[in-house]
């Protein structure tokens, strides 16, 4: 099917596009590193992220479930559209944690997120939701060398991708079904949007 698409028709993911716009603007690494750190196979042994971010044993939880929760914590908020860590984005799983506690995962998350804006820091793999949230912060636009954007499954849009969408200059077609959400409640829009086939 791909071979029948026009050559003016580009298919990608937000987080390529993502990557692509950053790079453009300089605020990525080099593309050799960029790349290592954006491969799937790719990923940050335990240890070294414990000893980078000094993590340690926190309110009953082993250090690695602290990792876990660190990492749980900085995913969150990169769906999220605020603009940083807070303790709201600590996951339910850890409600046992007291505010001091959660304060403290937070911190680790910021610094953590830090690292993840580092070109330097290239032992730290690099997400594609990563790329996105990071793309939403920088208020760069997506170029105008896309006249259109098409996008499918809209129903479950990240927030992070919702704040791209409402500043592009470009036409917007999202393609979505309420009814298949997987989110609990729905995203509202800055844009106008369209009508929904099921309501006609």
């Amino acid at each position: 099917m791909a071979r029948r698409l026009p050559q003016q028709v580009l298919t990608t993911t937000f987080a390529t596009l993502a990557r692509k716009v950053l790079q453009a603007a300089g605020l990525l690494g080099t593309d050799s590193i960029t790349m290592d750190r954006i491969t799937r196979r790719f990923e940050a042994r335990p240890e070294r992220l414990i000893a980078e971010l000094g993590i340690q044993a926190l309110a009953g939880l082993s250090v690695m479930e602290v990792l876990r929760c660190v990492m749980t914590t900085t995913a969150k908020y990169s769906y999220s559209d605020h603009r940083g860590i807070r303790t709201e984005h600590v996951p339910r799983c850890y409600s046992g944690l007291s505010g001091a506690d959660k304060q403290v995962i937070t911190g680790l998350a910021r610094n953590l997120w830090s690292q993840l804006e580092n070109p330097a820091a290239d032992w730290l793999p690099l997400k594609g939701y990563h790329l996105i949230k990071r793309l939403a912060l920088s208020e760069l636009s997506i170029p105008a060398d896309y006249s259109h954007l098409i996008v499918d499954e809209s129903h479950d849009l990240p927030r992070s991708v919702v704040q791209i969408i409402d500043r592009a200059e470009q036409a917007v077609i999202t393609l979505g079904d309420r009814y298949q959400s997987l989110r609990y409640r729905r995203i509202a829009r800055q844009r106008a949007e369209g009508i929904s086939i099921r309501e006609m």
